[in-house]
């Protein structure tokens, strides 16, 4: 359920956007192949975890996120008929109960999703968000109505909210009112989430695996959707996740061990305050792929073979590169 992290990933407009920098990639003088490269992105573009702090001051940044809030039961609530006859569409209070009258309440501990159909325009940026110019007042893609929003908080226990667009708030929205609902009780956001057409309305499990970046406020999220494989013909819910969770990833920071001479992790902070009366935070990530709890691809060390993504990197966090 993410999109591939490349040279065609999309970015709010003044963002930095996605780069990898090819270190190495031929065979070494002891006659083996080896390959490895370093990255640079802002935390909130391609598929991404939104940090109750992104826009709440003092609440959870993306290493305080309990894992289970990340992992569980999904809801898909599909608008896509409407947001087709409206680009600007708001999902209200009444789409989420209307959804409840045909498929019953939302359940607690969910990760519910919104499928607008915006999917289906990635990686275009002038269908998916309305412009490919830095014109942010020329944004025009659906988003959740800040009524919608403060229902689900005050009346529901989801864990997390996730959208098929590039904002919980629509395209021509000027206050980020939803962003600041849902943030401010400390439930994240996952944007620009991917196949939500192919996960069912409920019965599924999704575990939303984020970089766990020491006080970041967000960032590249491997998004994993199981589906029950039964000949059931209405899924019915998994339970909500009462295992024990254990993390066993180390914390992304100044302290993240790499192999001498490698380019360490950094977070640049781009802002980080009060603007047009309501809080902000943002940053910028940089690495060397291979440090901290990482995976290598196989073409790490093995020329032709498995990349993260067949013609890309070789490794990092959970993201899809």
């Amino acid at each position: 359920m993410s999109h591939t992290f490349d040279e065609n990933t999309i970015y709010w407009p003044t963002a930095k956007s996605f780069k990898l920098t090819n270190v190495y990639r031929n065979y070494t003088k002891g006659g083996f192949w080896y390959e490895a490269s370093e990255l640079e992105a802002g935390e909130h573009g391609g598929t991404h975890m939104d940090a109750p702090a992104h826009f709440s001051k003092n609440k959870w940044r993306s290493d305080d996120i309990p894992l289970e809030c990340l992992i569980g039961p999904a809801v898909v609530v599909d608008v896509s008929s409407k947001a087709a006859a409206n680009a600007n569409y708001l999902v209200t209070a009444k789409d989420f109960q209307q959804w409840e009258d045909m498929h019953g309440k939302i359940p607690d501990g969910c990760l519910l999703f919104v499928k607008t159909g915006w999917g289906k325009f990635w990686p275009n940026e002038l269908l998916y968000l309305g412009t490919d110019t830095m014109d942010i007042s020329s944004l025009h893609f659906p988003g959740i109505h800040p009524d919608g929003a403060r229902w689900l908080v005050q009346n529901r226990g989801m864990n997390a909210v996730g959208i098929d667009t590039c904002s919980m708030d629509y395209g021509q929205s000027t206050k980020f009112e939803t962003h600041r609902i849902l943030y401010a009780n400390n439930v994240p956001g996952l944007e620009n989430v991917a196949n939500l057409d192919k996960l069912p309305t409920k019965g599924a499990t999704v575990y939303a695996l984020p970089i766990k970046s020491g006080d970041g406020s967000g960032g590249p999220v491997r998004i994993v959707g199981i589906i029950d494989n039964t000949t059931r013909s209405t899924p019915t819910p998994r339970p909500i996740l009462r295992q024990k969770v254990i993390d066993m990833t180390h914390t992304f920071d100044e302290d993240t061990l790499y192999r001498p001479g490698r380019k360490p992790f950094r977070l640049i902070n781009s802002f980080r305050n009060y603007t047009d009366g309501y809080w902000y935070e943002e940053s910028e990530i940089e690495a060397t792929e291979h440090g901290g709890t990482h995976m290598d691809a196989p073409a790490h060390f093995s020329k032709n073979k498995w990349r993260s993504k067949s013609h890309y990197t070789v490794m990092f966090y959970p993201g899809r590169y």
